[in-house]
């Protein structure tokens, strides 16, 4: 059984944040994606605590090419640099 993962304060409510600008119909499943993600991330990185890193990269990962641009531009506007994050997921999948 997988062990429960700890999250850095704030990243859930940062996912909730950011999966609103999702059509209404499909919020829950982009939380959901987002969040399995993200734990999967900390996961693989041998971690037990969710982080900033983990959550941005299953954001690029998970967030359908046509929202990609306005995915960015919320974390931008909430001073998170996706640049760096594109870069590492980028290179990490190939």
């Amino acid at each position: 059984m997988p062990t429960k993962l700890e999250w850095d304060q704030g990243l859930e409510e940062l996912i909730n944040e950011q999966t609103l600008f999702a059509p209404k119909m499909f919020r829950s499943i982009a939380r959901r994606s987002v969040k399995s993600q993200a734990e999967s991330n900390t996961r693989n990185r041998g971690s037990d605590k969710v982080e900033m890193e983990d959550v941005i990269r299953s954001f690029i990962a998970v967030t359908p090419k046509k929202y990609q641009a306005e995915m960015r531009k919320k974390l931008k506007a909430k001073g998170i640099n996706v640049e760096g994050y594109e870069r590492s997921a980028s290179t990490k999948s190939r």
